[in-house]
């Protein structure tokens, strides 16, 4: 081999390399970027419905001058925090465009994010708590058992994770096959709503029932920990003697609906990291540790520790894809191995383990300082 040809070699490995690295480290934001996002009030209701929009958005230099909004419907808006009446009944699709004093500008989409019902439901729509009811808005709160639930209403979304494995692993960091289980993506269907708890299972609503606290991080406030799934299970049982046997384990649909609450981004509340802090204790700001339940931001369906604090057992057995998976937001209980799916991440997890498409599993006897639980009822017969 000559010299030459030695050299164009090494060149060329040199490239692929640095091609590599270069796909592995994502372009840091620009500091002095504006940063649009917002939110509207109500968000779920009939026709007619009127939505409050309230800007949230910020930015580091000069000031935002001008506000931009697409309702969805063929209708816009230069208000800053508009109000708007949608009048048909379907799901919408919400733009806010920010301009700054600077010229700089951020666009924000949040898909699915109106949900507007027709005047007299249909079959399947939700129920509350009797039948007839009008069910409840996504996000009220009711106790039952002494514990907080919040309602997650009938409806549909797509389960998974929209970015490929490798778009996953460019963005947020990891490895390619950890991703993989978050496919393919496929639309689940909910014809019932159900309460969700609203914190994870506290050490002190666990010691109330069970009489005991296995917790390794102490605190009444604090979400419990080191438990199994079995041991889950007979907290479930054993508060289901003591009131109405409606609690049980969610299902992976179930958690991860509950958990997006509307969003298809990969966190609840969009695709910025920077931002996740605002919403979870996990490694970058826990302190290797467990925090009071509800102490971050609630997610748009006021559900708060969705990402990380600990992490929540699944009722479902882990499958290594979603080939074959119930499209109905039932559990999946059958032809599975022998662990239990897991969700949320936790206080021990880097951020691309807290996405909300994230799954992954444990032996359901083991026990685990960051993993916990997070129960949901169903609504009365």
């Amino acid at each position: 081999m000559t010299a030459t040809r030695f050299h164009l070699i090494r060149l060329c490995l040199a490239a692929l390399v640095l091609g590599s690295l270069a796909m592995g480290c994502p372009k840091p934001p620009d500091p002095d970027a504006p940063h649009a996002t917002f939110s509207g009030t109500p968000r779920t209701g009939k026709a007619p419905l009127e939505v409050t929009f309230t800007d949230e958005s910020t930015t580091p230099i000069g000031t935002i001058t001008a506000w931009d909004w697409d309702f969805g419907d063929g209708t816009s808006s230069t208000e800053q925090n508009p109000v708007h009446t949608y009048t048909t009944a379907q799901l919408y699709n919400v733009r806010l465009l920010i301009t700054t004093s600077e010229g700089a500008t951020d666009l924000l989409r949040k898909y699915r994010y109106i949900d507007v019902t027709a005047p007299d439901p249909g079959e399947g729509e939700g129920e509350g708590e009797g039948e007839g009811e009008q069910p409840p808005d996504p996000g009220d709160v009711r106790v039952f058992a002494d514990i907080e639930f919040v309602w997650v209403p009938a409806g549909k979304f797509m389960m998974g994770c929209p970015l490929t494995p490798e778009q996953v692993t460019e963005t947020y960091g990891g490895r390619v096959w950890d991703y993989q289980p978050e496919h393919p993506i496929h639309q689940v269907t909910f014809k019932k709503g159900v309460w969700m708890g609203k914190y994870e299972i506290t050490q002190k609503q666990w010691s109330a029932v069970m009489g005991t606290n296995p917790s390794q991080f102490r605190g009444d406030a604090r979400p419990v920990d080191s438990v199994t799934y079995y041991r889950c299970e007979d907290f479930i049982d054993a508060l289901n003697a003591k009131a109405d046997p409606l609690f049980r384990m969610p299902s992976e649909a179930e958690w991860e609906y509950a958990c997006r609450a509307g969003s298809t981004t990969e966190f609840c509340y969009g695709d910025d990291v920077a931002s996740l802090e605002d919403y979870a204790w996990y490694k970058a700001n826990a302190g290797y540790k467990t925090h009071d339940a509800g102490g971050k931001t609630p997610n748009a369906w006021n559900l708060c520790d969705m990402h990380g604090n600990v992490a929540e057992w699944c009722a479902d057995w882990a499958h290594s894809n979603y080939d074959g998976a119930p499209t109905d937001g039932s559990a999946w209980t059958s032809n599975g191995g022998s662990y239990n799916m897991v969700r949320g991440g936790s206080w021990s997890y880097e951020a691309n383990i807290l996405r909300s498409a994230t799954r992954y599993s444990y032996p359901p006897g083991n026990l685990y300082t960051d993993v916990g639980l997070r129960i949901v009822r169903d609504p009365s017969p």
